[in-house]
């Protein structure tokens, strides 16, 4: 999984909702998630602890991408 994350750039989006991942699964992510700045969306399944999921919260919020400046209007070129 961390080799997947580490060599796809393009990637963002993960889906582990119905895969059987428990807390040490998830903290496993978490650490992925800390060298991985590109992934800012990453579904886990619900069943993990509280610890664990103020950790993956914390660590994808850091990764949450930046809003870009708005495209204003250009001005005409001076000759």
């Amino acid at each position: 999984m961390d080799k997947c994350m580490k060599l796809n750039q393009n990637l963002g989006r993960y889906d582990f909702r119905y895969n059987f991942i428990s807390d040490y699964g998830v903290e496993r992510i978490c650490d992925i998630l800390e060298y991985c700045n590109h992934v800012y969306e990453v579904e886990i399944p619900e069943r993990i602890s509280a610890e664990t999921l103020a950790t993956y919260k914390e660590r994808l919020a850091n990764n949450k991408p930046k809003k870009g400046k708005g495209k204003g209007k250009k001005g005409k070129k001076k000759k």
